[in-house]
C-alpha cells in the first residue's frame, strides 16, 4: 500500500485541515492512550495517541474554556467548526503512534484545553479522516508578576560583610551579583508587590525562571506576609544543569517554620506582600544569577 499516494491524492498539500469546516465527525473509539503534555508557561502542548488502524496523516483541533477565550459545550458528534485553532498536518507511513505540538499564548491563561485527535486512514478502499472523544485538559492558571520585569524594583539583601549589585539582564529579567566573605553565605533580593499582584487563596505557589552564570547553591524563596511573618520554599532548582530552569516554591509541602512566628501559624497567600528570591551559597564565592518571569500558578 502506498501511503504516500494516498495522501497525496486526498489531502491536497498544503492543507489547513484534515476536514472541512461544516464537517460532523463520530468519535472512534478506536483511539487509545491520549497523552497531553502541558507546558503552560511556555505556550506549548505536546499530543500524542496510538490509533488500531495504520494513518497517513494527523492532526489535533483544538479550543479554549475560559473568561477570555472561546466557549463551546462537549457534544457526541464533534463538529470541526466548533473547534477555532488546529495544528498543522502531520503526514505519515502507515503509522499506529501519532504525535502533534499545540502552540498558543492562551495556554496561559484560559481554564481549560479541549481538543479532538484526527487520523486519516484507508478503510476498505476509501480514505476516512477518524476522530477521537472530544479530550478535556484543565490548565494552570497563573497571575504575572508585572513589577518584577523592571530592575527597579528589585532591592539587594544580602549578609552583612558580603556585597552585591543587579542590573538589567535579558528583555524581562534581573542579573544579581553577589560576592561573600567568611560571614553566612545567603542573599535574598527584595521585591515588594504592586495590589494587583497579591495572590488569592486559589493560587498554590510562585513560578520563575532561574539561571546561575556563575557560582552554586540552593535556590529558595521567602514569602513575606503583611504582619511580617517570612515563610521559606525550597525550589527545584539543579545546580548541575548549566541553562535557565523554570523551578516552583509551592505555598504547600516542606516550608520552614515562619520568622518572626505568624499568629495563625500558616501561610495566607492573599497576605504575601514581598517575595524573596535568593540563594544559599558557599564562604568566599562568587556568584551570578538570573531571574525573570515570576507568576503565580494554581
Amino acid at each position: 500500500m502506498n501511503w504516500d499516494s494516498v495522501v497525496l491524492r486526498e489531502v491536497p498539500w498544503p492543507t489547513k485541515r484534515l476536514v472541512a469546516d461544516e464537517t460532523l465527525l463520530d468519535p472512534d473509539p478506536g483511539f487509545k492512550r491520549i497523552i497531553v503534555n502541558l507546558h503552560p508557561e511556555l505556550g506549548n502542548a505536546q499530543v500524542s495517541w496510538k490509533t488500531s488502524i495504520p494513518s497517513g496523516a494527523s492532526q489535533v483541533l483544538y479550543r479554549f474554556r475560559g473568561p477570555d477565550a472561546t466557549r463551546g459545550d462537549r457534544e457526541n458528534v464533534v463538529k470541526s467548526k466548533n473547534f477555532l485553532f488546529e495544528t498543522p498536518v502531520i503526514y505519515e507511513k502507515s503509522a499506529l503512534l501519532h504525535r502533534a505540538e499545540i502552540k498558543h499564548p492562551l495556554l496561559q491563561s484560559a481554564e481549560a484545553l479541549e481538543f479532538v485527535a484526527l487520523s486519516r486512514s484507508l478503510i476498505d478502499g476509501e480514505c476516512v479522516t477518524l476522530c477521537s472523544p472530544v479530550v478535556s485538559v484543565k490548565l494552570a492558571n497563573t497571575l504575572p508578576i508585572a513589577s518584577a520585569q523592571d530592575t527597579d524594583n528589585w532591592r539587594d539583601n544580602i549578609v552583612e560583610g558580603a556585597s552585591m549589585s543587579h542590573r538589567a539582564h535579558s528583555p524581562k529579567g534581573t542579573l544579581f551579583e553577589m560576592q561573600f566573605a567568611e560571614s553566612d553565605p545567603w542573599c535574598y533580593p527584595i521585591l515588594e508587590l504592586q495590589d494587583n499582584e497579591i495572590p488569592d487563596s486559589s493560587f498554590r505557589g510562585l513560578a520563575l525562571t532561574v539561571e546561575l552564570l556563575e557560582g552554586e547553591g540552593a535556590i529558595r524563596v521567602q514569602f513575606v506576609e503583611d504582619n511580617g511573618a517570612q515563610y521559606v520554599a525550597d525550589t527545584n532548582f539543579k545546580t548541575q544543569l548549566p541553562r535557565p530552569q523554570r523551578v516552583r516554591a509551592m505555598f504547600s509541602g516542606s516550608l520552614r517554620r515562619p520568622t518572626p512566628a505568624d499568629p495563625d501559624g500558616r501561610l495566607n497567600p492573599q497576605n504575601i506582600r514581598k517575595i524573596m528570591v535568593g540563594i544559599n551559597s558557599k564562604r568566599q564565592a562568587g556568584v551570578k544569577m538570573a531571574v525573570s518571569n515570576l507568576e503565580w500558578t494554581k
